[in-house]
């Protein structure tokens, strides 16, 4: 009869369902809309800032103009402006912008 009591089984959790958090399935698939709308909204917002910027340069380049005028304030205010240059840059590559304006601007 010891041998038996050996083979038993030790997992306590055999009755408790396996999630890997604490939301039911019930609540996860409420979620999942909520979650692609959000990332619809995001996408959309993208692709109309990169419509705007190319608009922007082909017509008014009012973004070119505030690159300018960022850059001579950077140059005539050196110490700020090497850490407000640090934080834009910084912020440009966090959304993927191009570093390379930045890079040839700072010379």
């Amino acid at each position: 009869s010891q041998n038996q009591n050996t083979n038993t089984n030790t997992n306590t959790n055999t009755n408790k369902p396996q999630h890997t958090n604490d939301q039911t399935p019930q609540q996860q698939q409420q979620e999942q809309p909520q979650s692609s709308y959000k990332k619809a909204i995001i996408g959309f917002i993208l692709v109309a800032f990169i419509a705007f910027v190319i608009a922007d340069s082909l017509t008014n380049g009012y973004i070119g103009d505030g690159i300018g005028a960022f850059l001579e304030w950077i140059e005539q205010n050196p110490t700020a402006g090497f850490f407000v240059f640090m934080v834009v840059y910084f912020i440009a590559t966090v959304f993927f912008v191009p570093g390379s304006i930045l890079t040839l601007g700072a010379g």
